[in-house]
């Protein structure tokens, strides 16, 4: 088992200040949303040696209000950049390819095998505590396919046969949603 400690940091650099997802990539590889009190992906090998970083605190592209949620799916990474109310889209290696801005306050994404898209949302301009909606999108076009209302929006994660379980998050301690066909 890694264990990822912040050690003896280069000059400059800043350690995990409220780390929010982790996803995984190919060889081992771990994306970790660093978005609480910084506003950055971070990329570790097998490892446990950091790859790369990159994103700052803004609203343009590859800057980050809260990277919340994390997902990987072939060769594509996808974060719930929350408080700028949009999904970002990076190579493995960060180079952005595009935001989707239509699905609201995204908390949360995860990615299934045909390369759908789970992501736990609610309207922009209403509490965090809200309810809100679980809706799966297509992971090359963003457009969406389905929803459903739901109180679990905090973290959402899709199994191997589609079966959603999702996190209601702060106030609704103790409860996970699941949602299966």
């Amino acid at each position: 088992m890694l264990r990822f400690e912040i050690g003896e940091l280069p000059q400059g650099t800043r350690g995990f200040r409220g780390a929010a997802d982790i996803a995984f990539g190919p060889k081992g590889s771990v994306f970790i949303a660093d978005g609480y009190g910084n506003a950055r992906v971070l990329e570790y090998n097998a490892k446990g040696e950091r790859v790369h970083a990159w994103g700052k605190a803004g609203t343009g592209p590859g800057e980050f209000h809260l990277p919340h949620g994390i997902a990987q799916h072939r060769g594509v990474l996808y974060v719930a950049d929350r408080q700028n109310g949009r999904i970002q889209r990076f190579t493995l290696s960060g180079k952005y390819l595009g935001e989707w801005n239509h699905l609201g306050k995204t908390f949360s994404i995860s990615a299934t095998r045909d390369g759908k898209l789970w992501i736990g949302t609610h309207p922009r301009n209403v509490v965090n505590e809200a309810p809100g909606w679980l809706v799966q999108v297509d992971g090359k076009t963003g457009k969406v396919l389905g929803y459903v209302d739901s109180p679990g929006l905090h973290s959402v994660d899709a199994s191997k046969k589609n079966a959603v379980l999702a996190d209601p998050g702060r106030g609704n301690l103790n409860r996970v949603v699941w949602f299966r066909r």
